[in-house]
This record gives C-alpha cells, structure tokens and sequence, in this order.
C-alpha cells in the first residue's frame, strides 16, 4: 500500500507558541540568540503502532515562504507519540549568528506520514501533499511576528 493509500490520518488540535513562559500571540516579540521561540503541538494521530511520522515547526517570512525563517522536525513512531499523549514540545528559532535581527511572521506546523528531508525552500508543503513519498497529514499557519536576535 503506498503512503497515499493509507489509512494513517491526523489533525493538529493545538498549537501554544511561548518564550520565557508568556504565551506569544498578536503582540511582537524579540528573541535573543540563542534562545528559541517554544512551540508545543498537540495532535491526535490516527495510524499503525509502528508506522512512523514526522512532526515539523517552521517559522516563516510570510505565509507562502520559509524565506530567512527556519523548521525543526521530531520524527517518531506513532506509539511514541502516543506515550507523550500526542503532545511535542520544541523550540525554533533562526540560529543566526552575523548579528543582523530577522524578523519572522508566522509559525507553520505540519504532520506528515514517515518522514521525508524536508529543505525549507519555497512554499510550505499543504495538508495532502505528497513530498519525497510521504503524505503530509495535517497543517497549520498561525500568524506570529517574531524577530531573532
């Protein structure tokens, strides 16, 4: 069965974006480097015990660019997951160190099926996408103006 045959599905339920413990909204932020913007994603993923999913934070320019932002990606099986009761906490951040701030203005996040090597270039892949044989599951864009230091 290929991947875009699958049962597998899922759905982002929640996505809570903090730095130093105040929840970052609507109101800017500025993070200094090499502190991160910390994302915590709750989903609920509906796939085999074994099957294996990839999870990925972006940052975005604007929402149709990763343009000078930046993704992190958490791969693990869906019983691991699981046992974190579908809730991964990361941190993302620009990671720039030429000392020129860049500013960022939303925060992507995606669930895909396996997990495939994701380059930040161009347009943020969409729920049912398939990107080097994996299907992407479920996606959210929520707007966050955020500038790293």
């Amino acid at each position: 069965m290929s991947p875009t045959e699958s049962s597998t599905s899922a759905t982002i339920d929640s996505v809570v974006t903090t730095f130093r413990g105040a929840v970052v909204e609507t109101a800017p932020v500025t993070i200094p480097s090499p502190e991160a913007l910390d994302v915590e994603t709750r989903f609920t993923l509906h796939a085999p015990p074994a099957s294996r999913a990839t999870l990925y934070v972006c940052v975005l320019e604007t929402p149709s660019s990763i343009g000078a932002g930046n993704c992190v990606g958490v791969s693990s099986t869906a019983a691991e997951f699981q046992q974190r009761n579908n809730i991964v906490p990361v941190g993302v951040s620009l990671f720039k160190t030429d000392g020129v701030a860049r500013t960022t203005s939303y925060v992507y996040v995606a669930l895909a099926e396996g997990g495939f090597p994701w380059i930040p270039a161009g347009s943020p892949p969409r729920t049912g996408d398939t990107v080097a044989g994996s299907r992407v599951l479920a996606t959210t864009q929520l707007p966050r103006m955020v500038t790293f230091r």
